[in-house]
Formats: structure tokens, C-alpha cells, sequence
């Protein structure tokens, strides 16, 4: 269980972070907030990732990547809830575009280490 912590929180950390209302900064760059849905969720897919396992393969990995696919569609769905936030379809993409980078990113971290300690 205890690898799993850091998914936990971190996932915890990105419902919390949309659901704040009016995010909007001043000069904020345009596009901007898909490099910060794309690093929030391959914060979730590398933590994911860590989570599985080095020997996470095929169905278990597919599995996963859909699992956080649906999470990425309710929480742009839940944000069109919440005042100064809207649901897009380019988030989404930029959430699980970052999901899978995290992903990979986990599994040849995971992989090189334990071909390092063989």
C-alpha cells in the first residue's frame, strides 16, 4: 500500500487544484494551462507507474491508461461546475497526453533500476 501513497496525494492535489474557481492569473501565457494539465497528470502517470510496478505489462497497462482517461473526462467534466473554469476537449487531450508521458516515464525508471540492481 505504501506505494501507492504518492498517487494518492498527488491525485488528491490535482482535484483540489481544479476545482479553484476563476484560475485565470494576470499575463499569463496563452496555451499555458495545457503544459500545467499535461504536468499535473504525468505527475499522475509516473506515480501510477511507480505505483504497478516495473512488471506492470499489456492488459494491466491498458487498464491503467483508461482508468486515467475516465478520471482526466470527470474532472474537465466537473469543472464546468466550478465559476471561471470550463470543460475542453483540449485539456483532456493535454491530460492524457501527460498521463502516458508519466507512464513511460515511471516504467524506464523503474526498468533501468531494476536493471541496475540485477
Amino acid at each position: 500500500m505504501e506505494r501507492w501513497w504518492p498517487l494518492i496525494v498527488w491525485t488528491l492535489g490535482v482535484v483540489v487544484a481544479t476545482s479553484i474557481p476563476n484560475p485565470h492569473l494576470p499575463g499569463m501565457v496563452d496555451h499555458m494551462d495545457k503544459v500545467a494539465h499535461f504536468l499535473m497528470y504525468a505527475g499522475i502517470g509516473f506515480f501510477g507507474g511507480r505505483g504497478l510496478g516495473p512488471r506492470a505489462r499489456g492488459a494491466t497497462l491498458v487498464m491503467a491508461m483508461i482508468g486515467l482517461a475516465a478520471f482526466a473526462g470527470l474532472d474537465e467534466w466537473h469543472q464546468q461546475f466550478i465559476p471561471g473554469r470550463a470543460s475542453s476537449a483540449g485539456d483532456w487531450l493535454a491530460d492524457v497526453s501527460g498521463g502516458t508521458f508519466g507512464f513511460l516515464l515511471s516504467s524506464a525508471a523503474l526498468r533501468r533500476r531494476e536493471s541496475l540492481e540485477s
